[in-house]
């Protein structure tokens, strides 16, 4: 053996990536576009009884905004931009008055639908539908660009699932939220979150914001990988273009940098702070301009733990605080379970009878009742603490940087709107509970190979 040999202590890289077809990425994207379009939302049916309020395309969609004060308060603002001009809106309060933010984008592109369409609100909801879609492709790249150690043909799957996970995620219950219903009953299931983003048209905030934070995430991802500067200051731009829709942008400050660590493994401080300046800058200009609008507030450790647990698993939450611990130790017992069996290689015979009757068991001691098992509700709770728990394990477990920085993401996407409620602050939160879940599902299927 050489010297040379003999110091060569460099670690064998990864193997490489076979590269895919010209065709595949495209497609994947126009997959994730159809998923987003024609998969989930509601398009033509209408029926007040069975609460799908929210149809894009049917024309008793019409109907709903002839009285929604949203709506009606950014009519009239735009009505009044006809004589007071839009630059108003760059150095004071946004087009709607009857709330106080600084969202100049977001007000020329509500005006530019008033002039186009006056009160045809239908056609509001198409804009959205669209940008729903541009979301949609935005968040498979993202996902794809992040896992592409999986392979590309993996990769290309893991993203096509976070879109679709992303488009069945539901909202919570609670003051203002829109409950799913079957038949001429209400039911306490609330509606999937694009479901009843899409048509709530004021919303198009919510959805232009995460457009442009999407693909500034790009972009710095860019950045990390190749070091050009026109991608750091095509990042820095749409990121500032993102604040100008809405200050739920005020994220991508710390996701942005995220990004360019998982890349490289190393602080980007000087990033960092530029990041954070610019939203700085951003709060600055909003009071001076805006006073009295809502920035953040300091809040006890306490109040924002509980806030984002509520965030984070409301229904859980709810089963904890009622005292119904039996859901929790049946979901953990399972994963447990299903561990051990792989682990030590357990027949079928021996590990799918203790699956099924542990369930019944902690239903028994615990609930006091083993019917519990087969009330519809009990046995989802029971399900959602087995998924709950199952996701905990892969991260533990999970050696592998990505789903950990994904999480952090979700922490730090749920901090603007811990003192707020309603359907359409979930949006964001919903894009990245997609993208956590699609990774942990294929870092599960890793692990489970490897037991």
């Amino acid at each position: 053996m050489s010297r040379a040999d003999a110091l060569d202590l460099s670690v064998p890289g990864p193997a490489p990536i076979r590269r895919l077809p010209r065709w595949a990425l495209p497609v994947a994207l126009a997959l994730a576009v159809a998923i987003a379009l024609v998969g989930f939302p509601t398009l033509y049916y209408y029926n007040p009884t069975a609460c799908n309020y929210f149809p894009v395309f049917d024309p008793a969609t019409q109907q709903l905004y002839a009285s929604n004060p949203d709506a009606l308060a950014i009519v009239e603002g735009a009505q009044e931009a006809e004589t007071r001009g839009v630059g108003r809106w760059w150095t004071g309060n946004w087009i709607q008055a009857t709330s106080r933010f600084y969202r100049p984008l977001s007000s020329l592109l509500m005006y530019t639908e008033y002039r186009l369409w006056g009160t045809e609100f239908q056609k509001y909801c198409v804009v959205s539908w669209l940008v729903h879609a541009l979301n949609a492709a935005l968040l498979c790249l993202l996902v794809f660009r992040l896992t592409r150690q999986a392979g590309d043909w993996s990769a290309l799957g893991i993203g096509l699932l976070a879109v679709v996970l992303f488009n069945l995620r539901r909202g919570v219950v609670g003051p203002g939220w829109l409950p799913e219903c079957v038949g001429p009953q209400q039911l306490e299931i609330p509606m999937r979150i694009a479901r009843a983003e899409l048509p709530y048209w004021p919303a198009q905030t919510d959805l232009l914001s995460l457009a442009c934070s999407l693909g500034s995430l790009l972009l710095f991802d860019s950045y990390a990988r190749r070091g050009r500067c026109r991608h750091l200051a095509g990042a820095v731009l749409v990121y500032i273009l993102a604040l100008l829709f809405k200050e739920m942008a005020l994220v991508v400050a710390l996701l942005g940098p995220l990004v360019v660590w998982y890349r490289r493994r190393r602080i980007p401080w000087r990033l960092g702070a530029l990041t954070v300046g610019l939203a700085l800058l951003l709060l600055l200009i909003r009071e001076l301009v805006v006073p009295g609008a809502q920035n953040p507030s300091f809040r006890s450790l306490w109040d924002v733990a509980q806030q984002v647990l509520w965030y984070l698993h409301w229904r859980l939450q709810m089963v904890a605080l009622a005292g119904v611990w039996w859901h929790v130790w049946a979901g953990a017992g399972m994963v447990s379970l299903l561990y051990l069996a792989r682990r030590f290689r357990l027949s079928i015979v021996f590990a799918v009878p203790a699956l099924l009757v542990w369930p019944v068991l902690m239903a028994s001691l615990v609930g006091g009742n083993p019917g519990l098992t087969i009330v519809n509700t009990q046995a989802a709770n029971a399900g959602l603490a087995f998924l709950f728990s199952g996701g905990l394990f892969v991260l533990a477990r999970g050696r592998e940087s990505l789903a950990w920085m994904l999480a952090v993401m979700l922490l730090v996407v749920h901090l603007p709107i811990l003192h707020l409620q309603g359907p359409h602050y979930l949006y964001w939160p919903a894009a990245f509970w997609g993208m956590l879940d699609a990774v942990l599902v294929w870092q599960a299927a890793r692990q489970w190979q490897k037991l």
